[in-house]
């Protein structure tokens, strides 16, 4: 509807275009009829005087014989009477044409105003139709990237559990939701192992993985996928060397319980969105351990997207 009111605007006719221009004001008729008499007694008067001094008998005026009792004072008095006249009655039509003239340019003047303010319109509705066009292509665009956008968080306990034949005469049940935490003593490693899914609408692919705690980040990370599909899991395990003295403080916050934090970044398919999910890690008796908050961040901001409620 916005649409067709601002075609039907932008087609609809100027009322003010040729209005001015169509038809000039014609020229008073009074002046005519006051005007008309006065030049032809000045030009009467010129003629007459011309006449009179060049001695041509005039047939309006007596023989010469009494003609001659005017003088040329008189005659040249005569004759600049006529020249008044003729030059009043010139400065009037001038004067009565240049009024018309003005007239004239100021209708063109606002006809070319009410163009010009019309032409703004249409600026106007031009402009406001390519905002609108422009955000409904933004509209679109944030609904083409949500079909694909992934979104990683953590795996709820006791909802994703595999039942595993180890002996013929018991199953074992894997809960791949549980974070897992303990020694490795045959390699002298602290092993975290963290799974994430991905609950977004397209495949995230993991391109950074992070544990930190006690003012120490530890980089290297294996994980049983790196492209993590919608709604599929991955395990994240970070192998923390027990030798090592720069990794004591990250050691330590894990070993006590002192809200570790491991993230994952990845972005979308198209490699043009990278987003951040951190879990935070907790455990009361530092044996059993679960998520107690989450949080996304977007690119490399340190105020999260979307936080959780701590748990």
């Amino acid at each position: 509807m916005a649409d067709e009111a601002a075609e039907t605007a932008y087609l609809a006719p100027n009322p003010f275009v040729g209005t001015a221009l169509a038809k000039r004001p014609p020229f008073p008729v009074w002046a005519i009829v006051l005007i008309v008499p006065l030049a032809l007694l000045a030009l009467l008067l010129v003629v007459v005087s011309v006449l009179l001094l060049l001695a041509v008998p005039v047939p309006v005026l007596p023989p010469l014989s009494k003609q001659s009792s005017l003088s040329t004072a008189d005659i040249v008095a005569l004759l600049a009477g006529g020249l008044t006249g003729l030059l009043a009655v010139g400065t009037f039509v001038l004067a009565a044409y240049t009024r018309q003239a003005v007239s004239a340019g100021l209708a063109e003047t606002q006809v070319a105003q009410a163009t010009l303010q019309q032409a703004q319109r249409q600026v106007e509705i031009a402009q406001a139709q390519v905002t609108a066009t422009l955000q409904q292509a933004a509209i679109a665009q944030t609904s083409l990237e949500a079909s694909w956008r992934p979104l990683l968080t953590d795996v709820p306990g006791g909802q994703y559990i595999e039942k595993l034949e180890n002996r013929p005469s018991e199953l074992v049940r894997v809960d791949h939701g549980q974070v897992d935490v303990f020694i490795d003593n045959q390699a002298s490693q602290l092993v975290c192992r963290i799974p994430f899914r991905n609950i977004g609408a397209g495949p995230a692919f993991v391109v950074g993985a992070d544990l930190s705690g006690g003012g120490v980040s530890w980089n290297p990370a294996s994980m049983s996928r790196s492209i993590i599909a919608a709604q599929e899991l991955t395990l994240v395990i970070f192998n923390l060397p027990m030798d090592r003295a720069d990794l004591q403080p990250l050691i330590n916050a894990v070993q006590q319980a002192q809200s570790p934090t491991a993230t994952l970044a990845y972005t979308d398919q198209g490699g043009q969105n990278r987003w951040r999910t951190t879990l935070f890690l907790h455990s009361e008796n530092k044996k059993d351990w679960k998520v107690r908050q989450v949080a996304v961040y977007t690119g490399d901001a340190t105020e999260p997207l979307a936080m959780s409620g701590p748990s």
